[in-house]
């Protein structure tokens, strides 16, 4: 067992950092808080604790509070204002008790009082890994997650834990000592990666946890649906090394004070495979091992970190700014960022997304009374009917699609446009050479509806599954994301929460109230598109109402179902939405639904400009 170092390295750091104020008022509420926990027996402990929890949940900042709402809302669409409000009172109950209570074990175990609280499940899995090796344990800040370190170094497998540095230089020598206490040895995560492998080749394991926000320097894997930037390092140490990442986590058994440690998964790096598949491809596996976790339980999960705060091109756009203003330096430090983040292209099921960009725009010609006036340029494209042409802040609205979908890792783009449009032909050659991505169009050649436009680009979609989307619509990154990772052969609707269409698009409540519901069926099927519902509630899910925005992933299967329908009797076109509930009558194909809560930005009427162009003010382009 490693000794923990004494008094002279705590005043050694002190000196490093210098502590202020706050801080050591922080830190001494911290330790007064602990020493009464630890006289108290846990029942009146975790009672206590539940307290302190409720008094954090008031007294913090509201804007953590409801990214919390919106992050939960996101992983769990399903649940109720009320759900969610639920658990988020929850996990500011449970992450104060997990703290103190893995305080007063830390405590126990360096002093050995804390023998036969601690069980282990699944053991079995890692006793033939040699010892040779190493073995590198990850997990989340999920359950009683300081209980990883210490029990490991205990049952036989001495670990070297990384943890990054906190900001209360007191704090962080205080926890310090406590998790060196028990054996363990702690590295910081910056610079550490040299002593981490020498600790692995040492004899020691190596312990991470692995759901922090990487920012740049992560590779963006599915999190809840979601593209949340992940530490690279535990896969590149195991391919460098050959040692099997560990997912483990540890949980209280039921209310005692017994707890549960559990050998989960065991991911093995496989020898000769590309090195950033195989990177994506381990990060990704004990990324989802999490995801299964917290669904299960997630009132035990670290709500409050703000997981998803890097996005797909986030840096990109910043290298790109940085450069334009001539901040050298630091344009090369971010695009150096980018080059080490790549959005997870080896997760990437479909590439190819179909565009409809032809239609009449009937909506958007007509003049509306007592309407804002166009002028110039927006005019001269609204009244030819060329919605995505219509510029936004010096750039025309197809650059923001574009621009999202190349995000999501779309990059097989084809337009379908009318007849004789040079303006469309030109604009998807200038940008397929500025962005380097295939773009393509397909003409349609009459102006007979949505079906018939994705009938033009039959030939483009080819055999595998394909996005589709409208071109006076700006859908959120996320979904888009989500759809082109879709790994089963279902053709795919995505359903919009109306009350966030209000609340983050630019649409009003009244209009969205006439858009079609989708009704959902209890496996995620789709059951019904009603279109232009008199009643729109009466197909609320769980006091929630989906609707449809022409954002979809189908299979070839959906070209037969276009061939197959009849014109409407109301405006005498061939319907997506038709043909979509076609394929569903005929089987052939499942249809599922893919629940998204976000904004759209929409361009169907002239009165649409003016807020879309508000709402996109600032918004950075990767081109």
């Amino acid at each position: 067992m490693r000794p923990a170092r004494g008094g002279s390295r705590r005043r050694a750091l002190r000196r490093r950092y210098k502590a202020t104020i706050i801080d050591w008022v922080q830190y001494l509420i911290a330790r007064a808080l602990e020493a009464v926990f630890l006289l108290l027996p846990w029942s009146w402990g975790h009672r206590i604790a539940v307290r302190v929890g409720d008094i954090a949940r008031v007294l913090d900042r509201p804007s953590r509070k409801q990214r919390m709402a919106r992050d939960i809302e996101s992983a769990f669409p399903e649940f109720t204002d009320s759900q969610v409000s639920a658990l988020i009172r929850e996990n500011y109950r449970f992450m104060t008790a997990s703290v103190l209570d893995s305080s007063r074990l830390v405590r126990l175990a360096a002093s050995g009082a804390r023998d036969g609280m601690i069980e282990v499940e699944g053991a079995e899995k890692i006793e033939g890994i040699s010892k040779d090796t190493g073995i590198i344990f990850v997990s989340g800040h999920f359950g009683y997650w300081e209980l990883l370190g210490s029990a490991s170094t205990a049952a036989g497998y001495p670990v070297a834990s990384l943890a990054r540095p906190m900001r209360n230089p007191l704090l962080q020598v205080h926890v310090r000592d406590l998790r060196e206490s028990t054996g363990q040895r702690i590295l910081e995560k910056r610079g550490s990666m040299l002593y981490a492998i020498r600790a692995l080749k040492g004899g020691q394991n190596l312990a991470f946890l692995i759901d922090q926000d990487a920012r740049r320097d992560g590779v963006l894997v599915d999190f809840f649906g979601r593209p949340a930037s992940t530490v690279t390092s535990v896969a590149r140490i195991s391919i460098y090394t050959g040692a099997p990442v560990v997912f483990a986590y540890a949980r209280r058994i039921g209310g005692s004070d017994r707890f549960r440690i559990v050998i989960q998964d065991v991911i093995h790096p496989r020898k000769g495979a590309d090195e950033r598949e195989e990177v994506f491809r381990i990060t990704q596996r004990f990324t989802k091992d999490l995801e299964d976790l917290v669904r299960k339980w997630p009132g035990e999960w670290l709500w409050l970190h703000n997981r998803w705060k890097t996005y797909p091109g986030k840096y990109r756009n910043r290298a790109r700014a940085a450069l334009k203003s001539s901040a050298g330096a630091e344009a090369t430090r971010l695009r150096r960022g980018t080059e080490s983040a790549p959005v997870a292209g080896s997760s990437l099921v479909t590439e190819r997304v179909v565009v409809l960009a032809g239609g009449l725009g009937r909506r958007m010609r007509r003049e509306e009374q007592g309407g804002a006036a166009l002028s110039g340029d927006v005019a001269r494209m609204a009244e030819q009917g060329l919605k995505g042409l219509i510029p936004m802040h010096g750039r025309p609205f197809l650059d923001y699609v574009v621009g999202s979908l190349l995000q999501a890792g779309l990059r097989e783009i084809c337009l379908v446009v009318p007849p004789d449009c040079e303006v469309l032909a030109g604009y998807a050659r200038r940008t397929a050479k500025l962005t380097g991505a295939e773009i393509t169009c397909a003409v349609q050649a009459e102006p007979r509806g949505t079906a018939d436009a994705l009938l033009a680009a039959e030939d483009f979609a080819g055999t595998g599954p394909f996005v589709m989307v409208n071109c006076d619509n700006l859908y959120p990154a996320d979904a888009l994301w989500r759809l082109a990772r879709l790994e089963d052969r279902s053709c795919y609707v995505v359903a919009f929460e109306s009350e966030a269409l209000v609340r983050e698009g630019n649409f009003a409540a009244d209009r969205v109230r006439a858009f079609a519901a989708i009704v959902v069926g209890p496996g995620g099927e789709l059951k019904q598109i009603v279109e232009k519902p008199p009643q729109p509630e009466i197909y609320a899910r769980d006091g929630k109402l989906w609707v449809n925005m022409n954002l979809f992933r189908f299979t070839p299967e959906i070209f037969d179902s276009c061939r197959s329908i009849e014109p409407s009797p109301e405006r005498g076109e061939l319907e997506l939405p038709t043909a979509v509930s076609h394929l569903v009558e005929s089987g052939r194909v499942p249809v599922r639904v893919m629940l998204a809560s976000g904004g759209v930005l929409d361009l169907t009427r002239r009165g649409d400009v003016a807020s879309a162009e508000r709402l996109l003010e600032g918004r950075e382009l990767g081109f």
